[in-house]
């Protein structure tokens, strides 16, 4: 019984020194790494915008092409993949230009994302948009998930 507790402690000691979230998606459009000193080269990146309305447009006809602008604000490159589109209507949004993915963005630079949308009914249209990134190391535990929602009014 000692074991089984002192393992327990352990295994909470461990994952949390290591900043271990339990893999939840916390929802943010920014992020820097746990545990990174401020003396220390940082990979700091977001998005302008979390929450983008594209207007009332006609059914069939096409919104103004919207520029989402990905931000490393860090000392160190970063790499990008997706974007992945979620959401109801997400098959009503195009992505038109997408100058992030599996590119370096150097630290202090950007990078974008073009986004459209066509509708393909009445009412509200619901896009979620995921970008994930991770700095130049590869690291895959400094990975920074990205998001942004997309509504459009089909009319």
């Amino acid at each position: 019984m000692f074991y089984i507790r002192f393992a327990r402690l352990l295994m909470v000691l461990i994952v949390t020194s290591c900043g271990y979230d339990g893999g939840k998606k916390s929802g943010s459009s920014s992020g820097t790494p746990t545990g990174a000193s401020p003396d220390s080269p940082s990979f700091s990146i977001s998005m302008a915008n979390t929450d983008v309305n594209l207007g009332s447009v006609s059914i069939g006809s096409q919104t103004s092409i919207y520029t989402l602008t990905v931000n490393n604000t860090g000392t160190i490159s970063g790499y990008c993949y997706g974007p992945y589109k979620t959401g109801s209507e997400s098959w009503e949004y195009t992505i038109v230009q997408d100058n992030c993915t599996y590119r370096t963005i150097p630290g202090a630079s950007s990078c974008t994302v073009k986004v459209r949308g066509i509708p393909n009914g009445k009412g509200l249209r619901f896009m979620q948009l995921e970008l994930s990134c991770y700095d130049s190391s590869y690291s895959y535990s400094s990975n920074i998930s990205l998001f942004t929602n997309f509504t459009m009014t089909g009319i």
